[in-house]
């Protein structure tokens, strides 16, 4: 994004819109991923399996 800047194709305020529009879809579809998926949660027998492990260790 810097290069852009100093070569005088972007406008700083070019920039920082992008970054904050940017954000806000990457925000937007995590939301809906997690909404529409659900949480990123192993099932419960590997949930099991892995608390089990590391009461061994």
């Amino acid at each position: 994004m810097g290069s852009r800047l100093l070569l005088g194709m972007h406008w700083p305020r070019d920039l920082v819109v992008a970054t904050l529009i940017s954000w806000l879809l990457v925000t937007l579809a995590t939301w809906l991923a997690q909404r529409i998926c659900g949480p990123l949660m192993p099932p419960r027998e590997e949930a099991q399996e892995i608390a089990e492990r590391e009461q061994e260790s």
